[in-house]
């Protein structure tokens, strides 16, 4: 068939790799090894910190602490949308990283952070 005389005329051909390109590789998929691992790692302590009945904020602070490990990331939140009684939506934050620039956001940071920031 065409089909078949298509793939005969194809070569296969395997380019080789210099020893850099051959280590980059393998460094970078034991990296990406080391970060599953870490999450993986991340996930079952936080399910242990939940079956043990930790304190909501402090596993969720926990879990945000390793994902911006894992991230390499300076700033965030895990929050839930959540309703209003009249309908409206908010976020309502379980964890958050401060982000206070000035006084009076360092004081609404404080005064607000053990029940969780509501935007």
């Amino acid at each position: 068939t065409h089909k078949d005389e298509i793939f005969k005329s194809m070569k296969l051909t395997i380019p080789s790799m210099s020893k850099a390109a051959v280590d980059h590789a393998n460094a970078t998929a034991l990296e990406k090894a080391n970060q599953r691992l870490f999450l993986l790692d991340q996930i079952s302590d936080v399910q242990r910190q939940f079956l043990q009945k930790k304190e909501p904020r402090a596993v969720f602070g926990y879990l945000l602490s390793g994902l911006l490990d894992l991230m390499d990331s300076e700033y965030g939140f895990i929050g839930e949308i959540k309703w209003e009684d009249d309908g409206t939506m908010y976020l309502q934050t379980h964890a958050i990283t401060n982000i206070a620039w000035n006084q009076a956001t360092l004081q609404f940071y404080n005064d607000n952070i053990q029940a969780g920031l509501k935007f």
